[in-house]
């Protein structure tokens, strides 16, 4: 009789942490995420990441510090849809991480209101980190097309 109590309870451990919960942590994640519309910042950290490249510079230096901010957001506003739904996924995956379940829920109903804000406030900066590093090619894949596409719309002649 113990030994089936024993599997009984292995059994029941094993499907507490099964990869439908993990799945179940993504999915409320994401739907915080884009519920909230936490992923929305994609378009400044890209203007501040191509804001440092040189090809961003050449632009100011020919078209002035305006007409290049401007070119450079429009291709950032054109190309985002094509980057915005993996964006979105990887910070929900940074999300589901450090959070369960019903902390991602409560925080995607009440936001601010929510009983674990302070705790979302608390890990604020971890979860920059794991998104740092899920998207860091994603993000240089965004600047790199914006930036080439802007130099291109910048020579006489071409649109």
């Amino acid at each position: 009789m113990p030994r089936i109590i024993g599997f009984a309870l292995v059994l029941i451990a094993s499907l507490a942490f099964s990869p439908a919960q993990a799945a179940t942590a993504s999915e409320a994640a994401l739907a915080m995420v884009e519920k909230l519309q936490l992923g929305e910042n994609i378009s400044a950290i890209s203007l501040r990441v191509a804001a440092t490249t040189p090809a961003y510079r050449n632009l100011v230096s020919a078209l002035g510090q305006n007409r290049a901010l401007v070119l450079v957001r429009d291709e950032i506003n054109s190309v985002r849809p094509k980057y915005q739904a993996q964006w979105d996924r990887n910070l929900a995956a940074s999300y589901a991480e450090l959070f369960t379940v019903p902390e991602l829920e409560s925080y995607a109903y009440a936001g601010k209101d929510s009983t674990y804000a302070a705790k979302f406030r608390a890990r604020r900066g971890e979860v920059s980190r794991n998104m740092q590093a899920k998207s860091a090619d994603l993000l240089n894949g965004l600047v790199a097309e914006v930036l080439k596409n802007a130099i291109a719309r910048s020579i006489p002649g071409k649109k």
